[in-house]
């Protein structure tokens, strides 16, 4: 962090001389908006290295508290964490929206751009005839990881626990966690596209005439895998 720090070193200067020159209002950008800017950058990563060190306890183990919950999770010792890809994605978005919200408080935008940015974000924009509505990405993203990580926790319960008090043999016990694997990442990706407001009535036929061919080519690898 030295560079940042030198940089806000610097800021104060420049507005400690533009003031002693006259220029007030050159001092007052450089002191509010690039030493808010600096200071928000820093703070912002200071937020994503400490939320980077408890993914990171989180998924290794490293404190007590780690392990503890690890094990009531059902996780071995060098198995990820269920969700945690997602959690990390989510938190580098929020810290960098946030960064972006600062910034132009800092910068006194006009609330006529910053109504703008936010229904672009909301109602979304098009581009040649693909219509894009971040938001509902943004809520499909996490729909997606809410479900994948419940659905990677029963995963993990079901195949260290569940299944080891039933009188099934191990090769159908690793059957039924593959396929409930399966099940729940399609149920994620159906479940996030609608939320996206994907239409599915759209590539229903094409789905239709898909499924017939795809069937006939996976026969034989349906039926080896069960």
């Amino acid at each position: 962090m030295r560079w940042l720090t030198g940089l806000v070193h610097l800021s104060l200067l420049m507005s400690l001389v533009a003031e002693w020159m006259g220029y007030r209002n050159l001092a007052l950008s450089l002191s509010v908006g690039v030493l808010g800017s600096l200071l928000t950058l820093g703070i912002i990563l200071l937020l994503s290295r400490l939320f980077q060190e408890l993914y990171n306890n989180l998924d290794y183990g490293r404190h007590p508290w780690n392990r503890r919950m690890r094990n009531a999770m059902g996780l071995k010792p060098g198995d990820a964490m269920p969700g945690l890809f997602w959690l990390r994605l989510i938190t580098v978005i929020t810290l960098w929206l946030v960064f972006g919200y600062v910034m132009l408080q800092l910068w006194d935008v006009s609330e006529t751009l910053i109504l703008d940015i936010y229904t672009a974000l909301t109602q979304g924009f098009t581009i040649w005839s693909l219509e894009i509505i971040p938001a509902r990405f943004a809520s499909a993203i996490i729909t997606i990881a809410v479900i994948l990580t419940i659905g990677g926790w029963f995963r993990k319960r079901m195949e260290s626990s569940w299944l080891k008090h039933t009188h099934l043999d191990r090769g159908a016990r690793e059957a039924t966690v593959t396929i409930t694997g399966y099940i729940v990442v399609t149920i994620a990706i159906i479940t996030g596209l609608s939320v996206a407001g994907f239409n599915f009535q759209s590539i229903a036929i094409i789905a239709g005439a898909l499924s017939l061919g795809i069937g006939f080519g996976l026969q034989n690898i349906v039926n080896n895998f069960i």
